[in-house]
């Protein structure tokens, strides 16, 4: 049971100590009844810190009255109280920061801390006696202050309590003499005084009054809102711990966009929070603005105006007339009208002859683009004629420099005179084809010295015949179409990749509207991932390392059979920055293709890469990420495509989650067949 000094406040006296009559109401006054400024506390507690007064003296004397407390004797479980008083003798106000017993074992406390006592002013300290156990009871009351008479100012206590008879009949530790308080009804053990008061008609406390504590009690009362409300009177809760309503509210309906509160709860049309609010329809010189309204439907909202209709872009009016989001972009390059189709402020320039849409490949010597038809077909390939002798290979179709038409991403293999080949049986000793042309096998870098910067390189973790060469740092260029010539291009250099750097996808990853370059350093140094970002002005800043792709690779020396990056990526969390996916076959012998997820953190870095959660049942050499389903959550799917042979591409669903998304099962959406 809890001691009265333990509780300050009256609420708190009257709480612990309640007994019948005039001793329940004279506890209550004193526990809670006299405060100073700083109200009553508990002050049950040892002093045990430091005799240190305030750091300003005052010039006030402090005099307590009486200078000791001789509690007379009283029984176990009734409570004493005695006055101390503290006046301040002096024109100075005096600082009391602690008032404190101190042994403090607990049956002697205080309802004051601390106080300030006002020049001539005196403060009463209520000091109380509850003794649970028998016996004598000596301490010494400290109050420590700034007075001039000295830091501390003890008060010797003395109190003793004997044991009484306790004639308790329902067992509940209460009645007559008892040390936990008086008893009102000996036939029920759940009333006695000091019970906690329950909503059931009875006297729980013995305080003479029933179901005091429940406020509103039998009063009117009100349930539901709008067509569900109800009228009823407030009656004791079924557990008796509070009140209730005894009536029930209406049910409601799911809410419409109607103007009325459906769902009854207090808010109308609240389901549709931009009812009200501007909406447009359109882009540029088309956009009309009005607010939102509810559909015909109810179930939704609508912007209730049309749209104006488009016009032909005009360059350098400020206006997007062709209401496509993009103000004086003008149209397609036309070489040879001496017209700034473009709206760059040149003419007849490259950037744009190879059409709005197209994609491109390469293989052995060539590249070639294919134009988009504009029905879901493309033309017949453009041969594109690069200057020099080196030999290209495409990394990505983009807009690389920024002008919104599409730009080729190219990487340049130096020739310098090696032959070319398709199989290593066209090279000499020593050497082996890859990349298409003759490189010499090596062992360690000091056989590396046809070209500047060439480093030994393993090209497979695994051992493979001849996958070991010399390899050179290789140029990346941004490629262009060229007004001379249909196939001729224009190159211009973006950044150096590094002997046995791998490049991944094409993907804007810091979120400032250019295609950065992801990629792959060498796995023998370290397994770092790098990001070349684009600036939008021709110029690329390497960040490295941006990531580290152990993960991917696998466990062991030799890691993963197959590893790398996807060459799609989208923000698969949401935060408005594009993150990278990456993909692995364990083995030769394994029948599924793990995922693996770089989140990106909007600066050219990645968190740390972990596994997605999903895999294909199967191995996948081609996988694509974006929302399959519509549902805005990004979907992956994969499959086998390119080997000559019948396989399938399987979807994995997303469906939200955090920190990693929840994968309906991977299953077969589309049979694939060589074409």
């Amino acid at each position: 049971m809890s001691r009265p000094h333990e509780m300050g406040g009256a609420r708190g006296g009257r709480a612990r100590f309640a007994r019948a009559g005039a001793l329940l109401a004279l506890l209550a006054l004193a526990v809670g009844g006299c405060s100073s400024d700083d109200g009553g506390r508990d002050a049950a507690i040892a002093d045990t810190a430091d005799t240190s007064a305030p750091d300003t003296t005052s010039s006030a004397l402090l005099v307590a009255d009486p200078e000791r407390i001789d509690f007379p004797v009283t029984t176990v479980g009734v409570p004493l109280i005695a006055d101390l008083e503290l006046e301040n003798v002096g024109e100075e106000p005096i600082v009391v920061d602690r008032i404190a017993f101190v042994s403090g074992d607990g049956e002697l406390g205080t309802n004051l801390l601390e106080t300030t006592v006002g020049p001539g002013a005196k403060v009463v300290v209520k000091v109380t006696f509850y003794a649970l156990t028998a016996g004598t009871h000596a301490d010494t009351l400290r109050v420590r202050s700034n007075a001039r008479n000295g830091p501390v100012l003890d008060v010797p206590v003395l109190a003793i309590a004997n044991v009484g008879v306790c004639e308790d009949l329902d067992g509940d530790q209460h009645g007559v003499g008892c040390a936990a308080g008086a008893d009102c009804d000996e036939d029920d053990d759940a009333i006695y005084a000091g019970a906690p008061e329950r909503c059931n008609g009875e006297d729980d406390n013995c305080n003479n009054l029933y179901d005091e504590s429940f406020v509103g009690l039998g009063e009117p009362c009100s349930v539901g809102l709008g067509r569900c409300a109800r009228d009823g009177h407030r009656v004791c809760a079924d557990d008796g711990a509070g009140t209730r309503c005894d009536t029930e509210p209406a049910p409601g309906a799911a809410e419409l966009c109607n103007g009325e509160d459906d769902d009854c709860d207090g808010l109308t049309d609240e389901d549709f929070p931009s009812k009200g609010g501007l909406c447009s329809v359109g882009l540029g010189a088309c956009r009309v603005v009005d607010k939102y309204v509810c559909a015909p439907t109810l179930g939704g909202l609508t912007c209730p105006v049309t749209a104006r209709p488009p016009s032909t872009e005009v360059c350098d009016d400020g206006v997007d007339n062709d209401c496509d989001g993009v103000v004086d972009e003008g149209q397609i390059e036309v070489c040879g009208n001496r017209v700034d189709d473009d709206c760059d402020g040149q003419t007849d320039e490259s950037g744009s002859r190879w059409g709005e849409v197209f994609f491109a490949r390469d293989q052995g010597d060539t590249v070639a683009v294919y134009p988009s038809s504009g029905d879901g077909t493309f033309e017949p390939p453009i041969v594109l004629d690069f200057p020099g002798d080196a030999r290209y290979s495409v990394l990505a179709v983009a807009d690389i420099d920024g002008d919104r038409w599409l730009d080729l991403l190219v990487r340049e293999t130096v020739l310098a005179g090696r032959q070319r080949c398709l199989t290593a049986s066209q090279c000499g000793a020593g050497y082996t084809c890859a990349e298409g042309i003759c490189r010499r096998l090596c062992t360690n870098d000091g056989q590396c010295n046809e070209f500047p910067l060439e480093r030994c390189v393993d090209t497979r973790s695994h051992p493979v015949s001849q996958d070991t060469y010399c390899v050179p740092p290789a140029k990346v260029y941004l490629a262009r179409s060229s007004c001379t010539g249909a196939q001729s291009i224009e190159l211009t250099e973006l950044f150096t990749l590094d002997p046995g750097d791998v490049a991944g996808p094409v993907l804007d990853v810091d979120g400032n509207g250019h295609v950065d370059l992801v990629g792959l350093h060498h796995w023998a140094e370290g397994k770092r991932g790098f990001v070349w970002l684009n600036d939008g002005h021709g110029g690329y800043t390497r960040v490295s390392p941006a990531f580290d792709y152990g993960p991917l690779f696998g466990p062991g020396v030799l890691g993963h059979w197959q590893w790398g990056l996807s060459p799609s990526g989208k923000d698969l969390d949401g935060d408005g920055y594009v993150d990278v996916i990456g993909q692995s076959v364990a083995s030769t012998d394994a029948t599924t293709t793990g995922f693996w997820y770089l989140r990106s953190r909007g600066d050219g870095t990645f968190d740390p890469m972990v596994a997605l959660g999903a895999d294909i049942p199967s191995p996948a050499n081609l996988t694509a990420v974006g929302d399959f389903d519509g549902d805005g959550d990004q979907d992956i799917v994969g499959g086998l495509d390119e080997d000559g042979q019948p396989g399938a591409a399987w979807i994995l669903l997303n469906l939200g989650g955090s920190p990693l998304p929840a994968w309906v099962a991977a299953y077969e959406v589309f049979d694939l067949v060589p074409t």
